[in-house]
């Protein structure tokens, strides 16, 4: 989802950038006193004893069959941006939706982006050119207001046995730019049954408890638990699309 940029001498590098895509350029001097290469001693990407494995890892997982869509490197600093279909969508989310119907019969029912990519979706599909199927529905009492800064709401995925889906477009605050996530929030009927109940849930132990310790000074001491895990039982009902350039 980032990469963080190491440059100069060798076994000297310091850190000079980090990227949501997988290139960057340099064409200033290097900036002094930055973390130095050295620093990094341990793989800290990971948390397992405190912490589960998200959404998104379970679904880079080459072994758990979830899609994975990542653009093209494209000019190295720039890289791929989103494109416009013309027809009020946007490709790579189109081929997403259809490759999960087709291989697996499965649709998302919900989307999750950055700030960044509901801005490009919504200048890719409102924008000129690519808008031709958007009509604005005025009040008699109000012939001519219209409110600026609209954005999409929905994305209709076609590819479900139903006739349709629309799936909500939600901001996530912890999801970075240049990903955004598909995600179905239930197994069609011909997957559901006592073992796979639904693509993934919490399991809990013991929901969010505060414990107070024994007073021991004038400060009140206590910590905040919670016992949980997440249970993926169908990772082929996880979408990403990633290395999205912004634009």
């Amino acid at each position: 989802m980032a990469y963080a940029w190491y440059v100069g001498a060798a076994a000297s590098e310091t850190l000079q950038a980090i990227t949501t895509i997988n290139s960057a350029t340099f064409a200033a001097p290097l900036t002094g006193s930055r973390q130095v290469v050295s620093a990094i001693s341990a793989d800290c990407s990971t948390n397992a004893n405190y912490a589960f494995d998200g959404l998104p890892t379970q679904t880079f997982n080459p072994s758990n069959l979830g899609y994975v869509s990542t653009l093209a490197t494209g000019t190295a600093g720039t890289g791929t941006t989103l494109t416009a279909s013309g027809r009020g969508s946007i490709v790579e989310i189109d081929t997403m939706l259809q490759n999960m119907w087709d291989n697996y019969r499965i649709s998302p029912t919900v989307m999750y982006v950055n700030s960044q990519e509901l801005k490009n979706i919504t200048t890719k599909v409102l924008g000129t050119g690519n808008s031709s199927l958007l009509r604005y529905d005025i009040g008699n009492g109000q012939p001519y207001a219209t409110m600026a800064g609209g954005t999409i709401e929905f994305y209709f995925n076609p590819f479900s046995a139903d006739g349709g889906v629309k799936m909500p477009i939600k901001v996530h605050p912890d999801l970075p730019p240049g990903t955004l996530i598909a995600y179905s929030e239930q197994l069609p009927a011909w997957y559901q049954n006592n073992e796979v109940p639904n693509v993934a849930e919490i399991l809990t132990r013991r929901d969010y408890y505060r414990m107070d310790w024994p007073a021991r000074t004038r400060q009140r001491e206590y910590g905040v638990y919670a016992e949980e895990v997440l249970a993926v039982y169908a990772t082929f009902g996880l979408g990403v699309i990633n290395n999205i350039a912004n634009g």
